[in-house]
C-alpha cells in the first residue's frame, strides 16, 4: 500500500471520527432547543447519521453522513434536508471533494436540500470560491472549542473576522469557537442561525456594530474578589485547597486518565461546562501546572463566565494570556481575567508577602532592601532569588513560573537582569 492510500485511509477514519462527534453536537443542540424556531421547531427536525437515499442514476443507494430532515409542523412530507459532508483532512480539504459531494447532492436531491460541508481543518484558497458558486455551505466545527450561551446574537465574543479565521485560515494564537459557518457571504455562530437562514427564515446574522461585549475588570479588582472569597472560605496560608473551593462552588471536579488532543496536536488540559457546573481534567504530568489549570476553570465560573460561555477547553497557551493581548478579543478577555483570578487565588497576596519576608529572614537578607525581591546576574542575588522563589513554591505548591509573574504583576519583583535568561523561559515545567 502506497502512502497515498494510507493518506486516504487516515483520512476517511478521522472524517469517520468528526461525523461522529458532529452527529452527537446536533443532538446535543436539539436536546436543548437551539436548532429552528418558528416554522421548522426542534421536535420537527429528524437527525441522521449515515442515511441512504436511492439514486435513480445509478441505480442504487447513496449515502451521507449526516442529515437533518426538516418538517412543517403538522405535515408528513420532508419540506427540506440539509446534508453534511464530513472531511477531516490532515491537510486543507482540497476542492474535487466539494466538487464530488455537490453533484452527488444534486443528483439525489435536486432542488429541496441544501450541502454543507463539515471540515475540522481548513479549506484550500479556491475552494471559497467554489461553494459560493456551487451553492454549498461550509462548517467548522471544533469539539474543544468555545461555545457562547448567547447563541442567537452576536454578544462581542464572536466576530465575523474570527469566524472567517476559523474557516479559511489557520488559528495559530486565537482559540476558535466551537462551531463557525460560512454561507452565501453569510457568517453564522451557531446550528440554530445556519439552519433558519438555509429553510429561509430570518436569521440573526453577526453583526460587526453590535456593541455588546464583555466588560474590563482591573487586575486589581479581580484580586479583592479572589482575596474575599480565600477569607469567607476561613483560608489561613498554605496550599488553597482547589477541591473544598468546587465544592464551595457546587462545581464537580472530575480527574480523567484520558488524553484529549485536539485539531492542532494541542493538548487540552482541562474543560469547564457551564451548564452542567463541571470542570475536566485531563493528564498533566505536572502537579503545578495541573493546579493552575483547576483554579482557571474555578476562575471562569467565579467570575460568572457562564453568562457568555456554555463549555469551554483550556490549552496551555490559554495559560499565559496577559493584559496586553485582550483589547479587541473579547474572549481572550475573558482567558485573561481567568488567569489573573487563578493567580490571585493560588498566590494571595498578604501570606505571599509574609512568606517571602520569612525567607529573606532566613537569608539574613534585609526586608525591603531594593524592594521586596530582587534579582541580577550576580550569582549571589540570583541564588537567594531563586531561594525565594523555591519556598514560595513549596509552601504555596505553585510554579515558579507562575510566582514570578504574580510578583511582577503585583510590582513586588526588581528585575535587573539582562544577560540571564527569564525564569519563566527555562521553568516552563516546573
Amino acid at each position: 500500500m502506497n502512502s497515498y492510500e494510507n493518506d486516504e485511509i487516515s483520512n476517511v477514519h478521522k472524517g469517520d471520527l468528526l461525523e461522529d462527534k458532529f452527529y452527537n453536537y446536533l443532538l446535543e443542540q436539539q436536546d436543548n432547543g437551539e436548532l429552528i424556531h418558528g416554522l421548522y421547531p426542534a421536535d420537527q427536525c429528524k437527525i441522521y447519521k449515515k442515511k441512504s437515499y436511492y439514486c435513480n442514476e445509478r441505480g442504487a443507494d447513496v449515502t451521507f453522513d449526516v442529515v437533518i430532515e426538516i418538517y412543517r409542523k403538522g405535515a408528513q412530507d420532508l419540506a427540506i434536508a440539509i446534508v453534511f459532508e464530513c472531511k477531516n483532512h490532515s491537510s486543507n480539504v482540497p476542492e474535487d471533494k466539494i466538487t464530488d459531494f455537490s453533484d452527488k447532492l444534486q443528483r439525489i436531491f435536486k432542488h429541496n436540500a441544501k450541502g454543507v460541508v463539515v471540515v475540522a481543518s481548513g479549506l484550500q484558497s479556491g475552494a471559497r470560491n467554489l461553494v459560493e458558486r456551487r451553492g454549498i455551505g461550509l462548517v467548522k466545527y471544533d469539539q474543544n472549542g468555545f461555545e457562547t450561551i448567547l447563541q442567537r446574537q452576536s454578544n462581542g465574543l464572536i466576530t465575523p473576522t474570527l469566524i472567517e479565521k476559523n474557516i479559511f485560515q489557520s488559528l495559530s494564537n486565537t482559540k476558535s469557537n466551537k462551531f463557525s459557518s460560512y454561507y452565501d457571504g453569510n457568517f453564522f455562530s451557531s446550528i440554530g442561525t445556519l439552519l433558519q437562514y438555509l429553510c429561509g427564515e430570518q436569521a440573526d446574522i453577526i453583526d460587526t456594530n453590535n456593541s455588546a461585549s464583555v466588560p474590563y475588570i482591573a487586575y486589581e479588582e479581580i484580586d479583592a474578589k479572589a482575596s474575599n472569597f480565600l477569607n469567607s472560605l476561613s483560608y489561613s496560608g498554605g496550599e488553597v485547597d482547589l477541591a473544598k473551593i468546587c465544592n464551595e462552588l457546587s462545581v464537580s471536579l472530575i480527574h480523567t486518565c484520558e488524553q484529549n488532543i485536539e485539531q492542532a496536536d494541542n493538548e487540552v488540559l482541562g474543560e469547564a461546562n457551564f451548564q452542567s457546573k463541571e470542570v475536566i481534567i485531563y493528564p498533566h504530568g505536572n502537579y503545578h501546572r495541573e493546579r493552575f489549570t483547576i483554579a482557571h476553570e474555578i476562575g471562569h465560573f467565579y467570575l460568572g463566565h457562564g453568562e457568555y460561555l456554555r463549555s469551554e477547553s483550556v490549552l496551555e497557551s490559554d495559560l499565559f494570556v496577559d493584559g496586553e493581548e485582550v483589547k479587541d478579543d473579547f474572549y481572550r478577555r475573558l482567558e485573561f481575567q481567568a488567569n489573573a483570578f487563578a493567580s490571585c487565588l493560588l498566590l494571595p497576596k498578604v501570606p505571599l508577602i509574609k512568606n517571602i519576608l520569612e525567607a529573606k529572614e532566613i537569608l539574613g537578607l534585609s526586608k525591603m532592601s531594593h524592594g521586596l525581591v530582587y534579582v541580577d546576574d550576580q550569582p549571589c542575588n540570583y541564588n537567594d532569588y531563586n531561594y525565594i522563589i523555591n519556598q514560595v513554591s513549596g509552601y504555596f505548591q505553585v510554579s515558579k513560573q507562575a510566582i514570578e509573574i504574580r510578583l511582577k504583576n503585583l510590582n513586588l519583583l526588581t528585575d535587573n537582569r539582562k544577560k540571564t535568561v527569564f525564569l519563566s523561559d527555562y521553568l516552563l515545567r516546573s
